[in-house]
């Protein structure tokens, strides 16, 4: 189904980004821990860049992905998370906005429910009751 703007909204980008605004350093080593090595045509290949007018230049979700500056191109681009007491949103235990990679920031977000959940767990265990268990 095409999107709304179009069928290469996704990797169209137009003049907002040139090749500068991917972080090739991050973007390399996070290729590097699943044992691919990122090279130009792998770019391509994979959509992160995108040929327009002549030239390669990051497509949309290689900015989301590896942008140097990419709050200034997505300003929403980030991952809010929060703790709260009880079942309002009153008040807050924990909160984060993470802004990070878009690799980074999934890791990050889970961390943080990881680190609440066991927390969580911790709590219900302390308010268990025992319930004795019938014999068979």
């Amino acid at each position: 189904m095409p999107h709304q703007y179009g069928d290469d909204y996704a990797s169209e980008f137009g003049a907002k980004a040139d090749s500068e605004a991917i972080d090739y350093r991050v973007a390399s080593e996070l290729f590097s821990e699943v044992s691919r090595p990122l090279t130009d045509a792998r770019m391509v290949t994979l959509g992160l860049m995108v040929n327009r007018g002549g030239t390669n230049v990051p497509s949309r979700g290689a900015v989301l992905l590896f942008g140097k500056n990419r709050r200034s191109i997505f300003p929403d681009a980030v991952v809010r998370c929060a703790r709260f007491q009880g079942t309002g949103t009153e008040r807050f235990l924990d909160q984060i906005a993470i802004d990070e990679h878009l690799p980074k920031m999934v890791e990050a977000a889970i961390s943080f429910i990881e680190r609440h959940t066991r927390q969580g767990a911790a709590d219900l265990r302390l308010h268990r009751k025992r319930f004795a268990t019938p014999s068979l």
